[in-house]
């Protein structure tokens, strides 16, 4: 009963618009309707099954994940020393570049779910009039 009465207040808060002076309170209220959900997990064995089976496979899939966050700061490294001077275009622009190690760092997330790596790929071979490391040309 808690849960429905917190939802409920959250949602007349967003409503009558005082979200903005209590933002922290109503994501709290929000968040208890996850309650909810841990409630339903009790009851169901089968899917209970599936959340220990996915909490015993966490530490190898954090040994994988650890390895390829270690690659993607490789990558960004060298995408830094070879990348940052590039000029902006229409793919390159303030948020997609390689000229800070945050900015690699996404880049290279982007990069490995395959979204718009050949628009970047197209831009950086053509770039002209601009300072890109020698040790791409050797």
């Amino acid at each position: 009963m808690f849960i429905v009465i917190s939802a409920d207040v959250g949602i007349i808060l967003d409503l009558m618009g005082l979200n903005k002076n209590m933002s922290t309170a109503v994501t709290i209220l929000r968040a208890f309707r996850i309650l909810r959900i841990v409630k339903l997990l009790q009851k169901l064995d089968s899917i209970r099954v599936i959340i220990y089976a996915v909490i015993n496979i966490l530490p190898s899939i954090a040994n994988v994940m650890s390895l390829f966050i270690l690659a993607l700061f490789i990558f960004a490294c060298v995408g830094i020393n070879l990348f940052s001077g590039v000029k902006y275009q229409e793919n390159i622009d303030e948020k997609n570049n390689f000229q800070t190690f945050g900015n690699s760092m996404l880049i290279l997330m982007r990069f490995s779910t395959g979204e718009g790596w050949s628009d970047f790929m197209y831009e950086y071979a053509n770039q002209e009039d601009c300072v890109v490391s020698s040790i791409i040309y050797s």
